[in-house]
């Protein structure tokens, strides 16, 4: 896998299908017998003739491989009736912000996608979790736009988010194991400012809480004070992130500092219990 372009290291960390890096390597090794190789002359034969995964992870080999013409290859695929190969393209097209992607980006945040899995599918299998975590990328990429307009349609996401979660309990007894794209779309939402988001959503107290920790932690990345960093393990100490995020809830939203401590106590608690339960 070290020895892999990069393109193609970046392309299978976004088809989070596989199970674990040996997987990964057989899948690789397996399309590479199946079409002779792993140049991008060979990504872009698999994009006109290719299908299925395949053809999925040929989109994001040339999303990723900085070639000239990829734009021009990926675009008429965001018109296609695959909805992976579609949502795909908008996400390798959206890493280059290329407007024409846009569209299909904040499309991706409400469209479902359950006719286009198997009937076996649950909200804890592979495809349903990989498309849920693009689904929150796609709030990321959009972010990057800095449009004051999206907070509106991001707003909207987070609702329909809820919605949808409602619909998997109905359906399926409980709702997606990943809370990746719901996280992400607060984030976004603290990238853009948009601090008043949360006001009159009716949602279980810890769900809030989690959507505010990370609206604020949307909004210091912005700063330049949350850098990757892991904020779980910052919020355990006294760090700048710490008094940053303490500074927004005082700001923002009128926390005293005791007030602020107890929150940020309460969220992280909430944040890692979604992943105990």
């Amino acid at each position: 896998m070290d020895d892999w372009p990069a393109y193609i290291t970046r392309a299978v960390e976004q088809l989070e299908t596989m199970t674990d890096e040996v997987a990964e390597e057989e899948q690789i090794e397996a399309f590479a017998s199946r079409w002779g190789g792993l140049s991008l002359d060979i990504f872009t034969q698999v994009l006109e003739e290719g299908k299925g995964e395949d053809r999925v992870l040929a989109i994001l080999a040339l999303g990723s491989s900085g070639l000239p013409e990829a734009p021009a290859l990926l675009s008429p695929l965001l018109e296609s009736p695959v909805l992976p190969e579609r949502w795909a393209s908008a996400l390798a097209l959206g890493e280059q912000q290329e407007a024409l992607a846009r569209p299909v980006l904040q499309q991706m945040l409400f469209e479902e996608y359950w006719l286009d899995l198997p009937p076996s599918e649950t909200p804890g299998g592979l495809w349903a979790m990989l498309l849920e975590s693009w689904r929150g990328h796609a709030a990321r990429l959009l972010a990057r736009w800095q449009d004051p307009r999206l907070v509106v349609v991001l707003r909207q996401a987070l609702q329909a988010d809820w919605q949808r979660e409602q619909a998997l309990v109905a359906r399926f007894g409980s709702g997606s194991p990943v809370a990746y794209a719901r996280d992400s779309i607060a984030f976004a939402l603290g990238q853009l400012g948009g601090f008043g988001v949360l006001l009159h959503l009716e949602w279980p107290a810890a769900r809030l809480r989690v959507a505010l920790l990370l609206l604020v932690l949307g909004s210091l990345f912005t700063t330049g004070v949350l850098h990757g960093q892991n904020f779980l393990i910052d919020l355990e100490f006294e760090t700048p992130l710490k008094a940053g995020v303490r500074a927004v809830l005082a700001e923002r939203f009128g926390y005293t500092q005791p007030e602020a401590e107890v929150f940020i106590e309460r969220a992280t608690s909430d944040f890692l219990a979604r992943y105990r339960a």
